[in-house]
């Protein structure tokens, strides 16, 4: 029989890893950062998309791999990405857009380091379809078509109403 692990041994650890939270303090106020769930996700779906597809675009450019990379993702979805910080820390989108810019920072640094997974997810998905139309669009040979009918085969069976 399998023995359970000991809570110190990474039974804690699974739960921070199936549901990531982060608490944290900024501008004065006590929040939990969360990472989306899956009805959630769907529901932030047209906020989430554009945001996806600009960071598979970074992937496909190769420069996924420097950390500057994402400013610009952020900074031309800058409202989308407001909202779902907000979302994700149960604050108002006001307050999340009041913050100074130390503040501001420290709040989407806490949300990506939390819901990064949640995106990569979701690029990761979407690079692999890209990749499968890629591949499907490439084929050894064109496809074979139907015999044709001779010209004179035609005309003879040809009716007029």
């Amino acid at each position: 029989m399998a023995q359970q692990p000991a809570v110190g041994q990474g039974g804690a650890d699974d739960l921070a890893i199936l549901h990531p939270e982060r608490h944290a303090t900024i501008a004065g106020v006590p929040l939990v950062m969360r990472e989306y769930g899956f009805v959630e996700g769907m529901r932030l779906h047209a906020l989430i998309t554009p945001i996806v597809d600009a960071i598979k675009a970074v992937a496909l450019s190769g420069e996924l791999a420097d950390t500057d990379a994402l400013r610009p993702v952020f900074g031309d979805h800058a409202d989308a990405v407001t909202q779902l910080i907000a979302t994700a820390c149960d604050q108002p989108v006001a307050w999340v857009a009041g913050l100074n810019d130390n503040d501001g920072s420290s709040l989407q640094l806490l949300w990506w380091a939390v819901n990064s997974h949640f995106f990569v997810r979701r690029v990761r998905e979407s690079l692999m379809v890209h990749q499968l139309k890629a591949s499907a669009g490439l084929t050894s040979t064109p496809p074979s078509h139907a015999p044709a009918t001779t010209p004179a085969a035609s005309a003879s069976t040809r009716s007029v109403n």
